[in-house]
């Protein structure tokens, strides 16, 4: 049998979230389907979500259908299994990050 390569991933929208509908798919899958996301000004943070059983690399796909927005990055796990999702000037952000993100 194969090792077990799935990893559980933690998906935060932070920043620049007005009270926007959010949809955020893994590899096809839905993780979010919010109506109404606004960020937290004190801590940066809106919305967060855990994904368990992820592959090593997945296709994350992010809309704000509202504001046209759409973005698609295909993420490795194995390098960063925590997701940061901002809206910075008009435009979807994705970061990753090995370690959790701190929020304030």
């Amino acid at each position: 049998m194969g090792a077990d390569h799935s990893r559980t991933l933690t998906i935060a929208l932070q920043d620049g979230f007005t009270g926007d509908a959010v949809i955020v798919r893994v590899d096809g899958e839905t993780a979010i389907d919010q109506p109404s996301v606004r960020t937290d000004q004190r801590v940066g943070l809106a919305y967060a979500v855990e994904v368990p059983g992820a592959d090593d690399v997945v296709t994350l796909e992010v809309r704000v259908p509202a504001r046209g927005l759409h973005a698609t990055a295909d993420v490795d796990t194995r390098s960063g299994s925590h997701i940061g999702i901002s809206v910075l000037d008009g435009e979807l952000v994705v970061t990753t990050s090995p370690v959790p993100f701190g929020y304030a």
